[in-house]
């Protein structure tokens, strides 16, 4: 019965050890998180948008500032005008364009370089722009503000898209942007 005892020590004797490895190394090197959060994903013109940037960093983290833009993209698609000369059937007969039309940047307060084992959220708001804010030079050269622009079926075969999205980045960091698609309703 004694060998049996001595052969289970020995065992426990090589398994703690490595247990306490593992747990060390698990705590050092935990892994580095940052996502953006907001409190709803639509809004609309002079509402505030809020959230927050949350980060937890499993080790020092060199940055430059953090920041979050809130970007308003107008695209348009277009049926291509047919003629029958030189009409080439293999050729696209859509046309698109996309033009930025609003961008708001937020610098955010954070320590920098962001301290390992950092956690915590940091909040932001500002508004959500104005009709007047927001502006789309038409193809006849004219400009079209706010609820004007044109969303959704355009007359003679098209459709347009007001697409805003914010973004939240680490600037001069190794992590990846974080983006989402928000509504915004300018009136």
């Amino acid at each position: 019965m004694y060998p049996l005892f001595a052969s289970i020590l020995g065992v426990f004797a090589v398994i703690i050890p490595l247990l306490g490895i593992v747990v060390f190394l698990i705590i050092n090197n935990a892994k580095t998180t940052f996502t953006l959060n907001l409190n709803t994903s639509a809004f609309a013109s002079g509402e505030n948008v809020e959230g927050s940037v949350s980060i937890s960093s499993g080790k020092e983290l060199p940055a430059e500032g953090l920041t979050v833009t809130l970007v308003g993209i107008y695209e348009e698609t277009r049926r291509k005008a047919r003629s029958t000369v030189g009409y080439d059937e293999d050729e696209d007969e859509w046309e698109s364009s996309a033009l930025e039309v609003f961008r708001h940047e937020e610098s955010l307060e954070i320590a920098l370089p962001v301290p390992k084992k950092f956690k915590g959220d940091i909040p932001f708001s500002f508004p959500a722009p104005l009709g007047q804010q927001v502006s789309v030079r038409t193809p006849a050269g004219g400009i079209r503000q706010g609820a004007e622009i044109p969303v959704g079926e355009l007359p003679g075969a098209g459709f347009a898209n007001l697409n805003w999205t914010i973004t939240a980045s680490l600037d001069g960091s190794s992590l990846e942007p974080q983006a989402q698609m928000i509504e915004v309703t300018l009136g």
